[in-house]
């Protein structure tokens, strides 16, 4: 992880209409570094706070254990890609789907 970054708080969390989940190819959801947040996402969950939230993941790779997998089993409605994102302009189209979504059922539109 970068130097900067900064781990999302329950109150990030909270906050947020759809949460965008990224990771690089070498993803474990046992690695120490998301170990904190998705226990905390599953603290969150078990309580019913995240009720309607939509996510997407974006890996670069996905394998077995893979972001998209972790994201759907959180309970999160997951809007997948279709295709593998391997590059920024698949990345930015995926958030941007996620944006659409996330307007569509805060308004009650269906999907």
């Amino acid at each position: 992880m970068r130097k900067e970054y900064v781990p999302p708080t329950e109150a990030d969390v909270l906050r947020a209409d759809a949460i965008i989940f990224a990771a690089p190819a070498a993803f474990r959801s046992v690695s120490a570094e998301w170990t904190e947040h998705l226990d905390l996402i599953q603290d969150l969950r078990s309580l019913g706070k995240l009720e309607g939230k939509a996510a997407a993941a974006i890996q670069s790779d996905a394998g077995q254990d893979s972001l998209a997998s972790v994201v759907l089993r959180l309970g999160f409605i997951v809007v997948p890609t279709g295709v593998q994102v391997d590059s920024v302009e698949r990345a930015l189209a995926h958030g941007r789907r996620l944006a659409e979504v996330t307007k569509m059922l805060k308004s009650g539109t269906p999907l």
